[in-house]
């Protein structure tokens, strides 16, 4: 685990542009997409279809967690997509940089830049490190489903 200090050398902005290649790069990572639902690799002309789409949709609810210093470099995201109410969550960390407390800065900082609702998360049941994470960082546990749970954080 990162210590507060070195958590200081990153911030979280709202997604730009400028971000579109770095996010796919992210989300195309073996480890992270062995873990999500659509675990095939993502080709890039697809992704620029989709993230100019929630550039145009959901701006202010897609945040990305990027280090400063000389070299800045994007190393996790975070979006909340709108479902009637409530936000589902995607959030993902350069493995690169995992065990530091980064994708816990993401959800402890992010809920707040979004209108107040309840924030659900989908797990799939083989991810236990992830249902961990969600419940350490405040999320219950509601439903389980065949492949996946469904954990819940009332309005933040």
């Amino acid at each position: 685990m990162a210590t507060n200090q070195s958590l200081n050398h990153f911030h979280i902005r709202t997604i730009e542009k400028r971000d579109e290649k770095r996010i796919w790069e992210i989300r195309n990572h073996p480890e992270i997409r062995k873990q999500a639902f659509r675990s095939e690799e993502i080709p890039f002309s697809f992704h620029r279809i989709w993230f100019n789409q929630r550039l145009a949709l959901d701006r202010a609810k897609f945040f990305v967690l990027e280090k400063t210093g000389p070299e800045m470099l994007i190393v996790g995201y975070c979006r909340y997509k709108p479902i009637p109410q409530a936000y589902e969550i995607s959030i993902a960390i350069d493995p690169t940089y995992h065990q530091q407390g980064l994708g816990s800065k993401l959800m402890n900082e992010t809920p707040s830049r979004v209108p107040k609702r309840k924030i659900i998360a989908r797990v799939k049941i083989a991810n236990k490190k992830s249902k961990d994470f969600f419940e350490k960082n405040g999320f219950s546990l509601t439903r389980t489903f065949s492949d996946h749970y469904e954990l819940i954080k009332q309005d933040t």
